[in-house]
């Protein structure tokens, strides 16, 4: 089994090997797939979701989140604080303008810190998941903490560009995702208990 270390090489390279053009056209699919399991869900209001580091080849989630706004849903993003080692929520308005933070995420203009008991789903960023929903980010851990932060009922789904590894070694404090959704299927992962 590869490392994490491995593995982030690994699908680092593989984004940075995508035209913008794939990004966009594989970010349109993805919002396919995540439309068809977004309306399989009963009622679900308040979406936590991530902004793509564009120079990172992240999936573009502003395709998601003008479909989230057009079903009237509550979306909501954090905002990095790299001095406190965390993330701290906002809610976005429709028609929010953004600047960019030091990493490249987009951060929007107006930011006023919200609570999170709301949220029922998160979408997370990932560069690789295995088939039991263990995903491998940056290493920084900003969401493990705040995925532990959360109620457990909140919908943990993670969105990327390729699919599982077999396996990827867990540690004791990575949050387990519910739901995969990639270019070429959506995953469930069985619970673990």
């Amino acid at each position: 089994m590869k490392s994490k270390n491995e593995l982030r090489a690994k699908y680092r390279a593989l984004r940075r090997e995508l035209t913008a053009e794939q990004v966009e056209s594989e970010s349109h699919q993805i919002l396919s797939n995540f439309i068809n399991f977004f309306e399989s869900l009963d009622g679900i209001s308040h979406v936590h979701l991530f902004l793509p580091i564009q120079k990172l080849n992240e999936v573009n989630t502003f395709l998601i989140l003008d479909f989230l706004w057009s079903r009237e849903v509550q979306v909501y993003t954090s905002i990095t604080q790299t001095n406190k080692k965390e993330m701290i929520t906002v809610q976005l308005q429709p028609g929010e303008e953004f600047d960019l933070d030091e990493w490249g995420i987009p951060v929007p203009k107006h930011n006023e810190p919200c609570e999170t008991d709301q949220l029922e789903m998160v979408l997370i960023p990932l560069l690789s998941v295995d088939l039991f929903g263990n995903r491998i980010g940056y290493g920084k851990g900003y969401y493990d903490q705040f995925l532990k932060g959360l109620k457990p009922s909140v919908i943990k789904v993670g969105l990327g560009f390729f699919e599982p590894e077999p396996r990827i070694l867990e540690e004791n404090h990575d949050v387990v995702l519910d739901f995969y959704i990639w270019t070429g299927d959506i995953f469930q992962f069985a619970k673990q208990e």
